[in-house]
């Protein structure tokens, strides 16, 4: 190995140290359940399913939630969210022809949208905060994305990582 190599693997070994020692939260807890799913508004793999919600993309939106919410916030403190509607970014555009109909076609006219309800107790189980949230970005199409690009569930995703960053702020 040369000298120059070793400098550079130390200086990684000590950059992944020191943010591994930075506390960004953590410790809490995250709670996601999904209120008629089937009534969703659009959360289909294609154009013949286009109401209600795939279970593969429930599953995989509840542990990204799950998983992020618990990783901001403070120790102790639960969120519970109840999603109540999901508007998936893009449409199916079937007029486009048979080879299109799976094929959603992501607009800046098609923007996410999500519906829910959330709670946030502290520690002692006092109510930090409550309400009904409508999620939406007419901008998402102009973001960077640091989430998977091949990730059907991307704008989705960002739309809750926006929602989680608020709340954790709250928690403080």
């Amino acid at each position: 190995m040369k000298k120059s190599e070793g400098l550079i693997l130390a200086v990684v070994a000590g950059l992944l140290t020191a943010c591994s020692s930075v506390s960004t939260g953590g410790g809490g807890t995250a709670e996601v359940n999904f209120q008629s799913p089937e009534k969703f508004t659009d959360m289909a793999r294609g154009y013949p399913e286009t109401r209600g919600a795939d279970e593969g993309y429930l599953l995989d939106l509840k542990e990204y939630i799950e998983r992020n919410a618990s990783n901001r916030l403070p120790a102790g403190y639960t969120l519970a969210v109840t999603i109540t509607d999901v508007d998936m970014a893009g449409q199916f555009e079937p007029e486009r022809g048979p080879q299109l109909t799976d094929v959603r076609m992501v607009r800046s006219i098609y923007p996410p949208r999500i519906n829910l309800a959330y709670r946030l107790t502290d520690a002692a189980g006092t109510v930090r905060s409550q309400g009904d949230r409508q999620l939406r970005d007419s901008s998402f199409d102009m973001k960077l994305q640091p989430i998977n690009r091949d990730d059907p569930l991307k704008y989705e995703k960002g739309l809750m990582d926006d929602f989680i960053r608020n709340i954790a702020q709250e928690a403080r």
